[in-house]
């Protein structure tokens, strides 16, 4: 689903979301981010959550950060760096959506 289909609007970064669920009596619908690679190889990191229709974010699911290792191979310098500075926005991105949790 495009960005332009969503509505409550996604929260900052994210890149788009799922169509709504219903579970019991709660709708909620995941948003995302899109994948952050590191140069020159396939790890990469991403985050999702659940968002409810008046636009917050589940207290009782919050944001959760993925991260993608493709393989076994070792690490440069420089990618190992890239992958620690694609993790650390990652945290800020999810502790700013930390913020959106709904109060219930």
């Amino acid at each position: 689903m495009t960005t332009n289909d969503c509505v409550p609007a996604l929260p900052w970064g994210a890149a788009g979301c799922t169509e709504w669920e219903l579970d019991g009596d709660e709708l909620y619908r995941i948003v995302y981010t899109d994948e952050q690679r590191v140069d020159g190889c396939e790890h990469g990191v991403h985050l999702s959550a659940l968002q409810h229709p008046d636009g917050t974010l589940s207290r009782d699911n919050p944001t959760e950060i993925y991260v993608y290792i493709a393989g076994d191979g070792p690490l440069s310098g420089a990618q190992s760096r890239a992958l620690a500075q694609i993790l650390l926005d990652a945290a800020e991105q999810a502790d700013g959506w930390g913020a959106l949790e709904s109060s219930e």
